[in-house]
């Protein structure tokens, strides 16, 4: 009786294993015929229905994602210092004019400023400039497509770019140590 139980177990274990066979070579060798045919070899079935699934086979609602591209109207891409700002006013616009200015930079001619309260993935940014700095204000890493740990108003050097995340302008302007701290990191990344 164990014997036979045993035997069983086996059976039924490569078989197990010759269907991931299957499943694995199809993926990484992407071989349609290949997946029926040892699928066909394993199992002793054949696989009849060669249709995509229905909008019925999932059990949630897809969605198609519009994207708006509003935001790169009007952009300069031969720009290699791109600033993120999350919904910033004519305050806050004057304020960078200042910091860029403080740094030695013009503003006008040297940087892209992307002001948006849309989210804007990094990626999209890397096909539209040859990025060398990244300074974002308002924006966290995840919502610009940066699964990275990064602390706000340290600078981090990613692909060969460097990034400095921070608090909107509004908030850097009302907070003094802020302001000190932003200071302290462009000194950094502008010398």
């Amino acid at each position: 009786m164990l014997k036979i139980a045993t035997k069983e177990f086996y059976s039924a274990t490569i078989k197990q294993l010759g269907i991931l066979f299957c499943f694995v070579n199809s993926i990484f060798f992407s071989k349609k015929n290949d997946f029926t045919r040892y699928f066909k070899y394993f199992c002793g079935m054949e696989i009849t229905n060669k249709t995509e699934p229905s909008g019925a086979f999932y059990d949630f609602e897809v969605y198609k994602v519009t994207e708006d591209a509003t935001w790169k109207e009007g952009l300069t891409k031969d720009r290699s210092i791109v600033v993120l700002l999350k919904n910033a006013n004519s305050v806050d616009l004057d304020l960078l004019s200042k910091i860029f200015q403080a740094v030695g930079t013009n503003l006008a001619e040297e940087v892209c400023v992307i002001n948006t309260k849309i989210t804007i993935p990094y990626k999209e940014l890397t096909e539209l400039f040859e990025l060398k700095k990244v300074l974002v204000f308002g924006f966290t890493p995840k919502e610009v497509g940066l699964h990275l740990n990064v602390t706000i108003y340290q600078t981090l050097l990613f692909q060969k770019v460097q990034f400095l995340f921070s608090d909107t302008l509004e908030t850097i302007a009302s907070n003094l140590s802020k302001k000190k701290q932003l200071w302290g990191q462009l000194q950094g990344m502008f010398k």
